[in-house]
């Protein structure tokens, strides 16, 4: 879903495409984008709109370098939502009817404006004026632009499908509140669509926060895995260690071989180890046995100690229990 805030992302991106050095024919065409998503007042004046002033001050970069028009900056309306000042220019009629685009500003000729112009500008006009992005560090990825009409998404969609290789593009689009909205929420086509539109160091950015905190994530799985397995163990251990000690004390060891004794004084000196590793540390001591045997040994044990259990049902307080794990090794 679109996050309706600007968030400090948002701001970042916009900030570097608003100070961006351009060449006439693309700042003509960033001005393009802006205007397709801006609105007609009742008086037929265009108010080009945003909570970014950097936004504002390109606008009144190009139409003071391109049509030699000084606009100025409305600082008065409030969004109801975000609480943040919109900054506002006025576009009389009479201003706008002259720039060269302006006869073919209309649904029906955006594909001859994309083709007069300059398409990745043009977007980069769209994203300005309707787009906002994640921050990347909250892990929800997400890239959406407010479209005006059916007519745009379908142009931009086409510009997007001449893309090829690593460099696709593919938007979804989904209503809300009447407005139509393209979205991203692939990380690697959102850096795409950053690239597509130049905001180079906003996509390195945005890429070197996403693999380092794809990094740390998939680091954290590894440690949660294996502070699971290693709980796991050592819960088999201590109970393993428990049915030695009540069936010593009930029963006596005497009729166990001299392999399955062998594997009680290793589990006796490794609470902590894996099946897998008891076998492991056997192999070491010259005994060939596999973690399934080992299984085997303590699952016949258990059944040993439970009898005992049912018969001297306090017979796990009489028991002491000394626990050496693989961490006390190391310490």
């Amino acid at each position: 879903m679109e996050n309706t805030e600007q968030s400090s992302f948002t701001q970042i991106v916009k900030n570097e495409l608003s100070y961006k050095k351009r060449k006439p024919k693309e700042r003509v065409s960033v001005l393009l984008g802006i205007m397709i998503c801006s609105k007609i007042n009742f008086k037929g004046e265009y108010e080009i709109e945003s909570e970014i002033i950097s936004v504002m001050n390109l606008v009144l970069m190009i139409l003071q370098k391109e049509f030699g028009y000084e606009a100025k900056i409305i600082h008065e309306k409030k969004n109801k939502i975000t609480k943040n000042i919109i900054h506002q220019i006025i576009l009389p009629k009479d201003i706008y009817q002259k720039f060269p685009f302006y006869k073919d500003l209309s649904e029906e000729n955006y594909d001859k404006l994309f083709e007069k112009y300059i398409p990745n500008s043009i977007i980069c006009g769209v994203f300005l004026k309707t787009g906002t992005i994640n921050d990347p560090e909250n892990g929800n990825y997400y890239l959406g632009i407010t479209i005006p009409n059916e007519k745009l998404i379908e142009t931009i969609n086409s510009e997007f499908y001449k893309l090829e290789g690593d460099r696709q593009i593919q938007f979804k689009h989904f209503v809300r509140r009447n407005h139509d909205i393209l979205y991203l929420k692939k990380s690697l086509q959102i850096g795409n669509f950053l690239a597509y539109i130049n905001a180079i160091t906003a996509m390195l950015n945005y890429e070197n926060i996403r693999l380092t905190r794809d990094y740390n994530n998939n680091d954290n799985r590894v440690t949660i895995c294996y502070s699971a397995n290693y709980e796991k163990a050592l819960k088999n251990g201590i109970n393993n260690i428990k049915d030695i000690k009540i069936v010593e004390k009930c029963y006596g060891l005497q009729n166990f071989s001299e392999r399955d004794l062998k594997i009680f004084e290793i589990r006796l000196d490794h609470a902590d180890s894996s099946y897998t590793e008891l076998s492991e540390i056997a192999a070491k001591n010259n005994i060939t046995i596999s973690r399934s045997t080992i299984v085997k040994i303590f699952s016949d044990l258990k059944k040993l100690a439970d009898k005992c259990r049912l018969h001297y049902p306090n017979v796990e307080n009489e028991i002491k229990i000394e626990l050496k794990t693989t961490l006390m090794d190391e310490e």
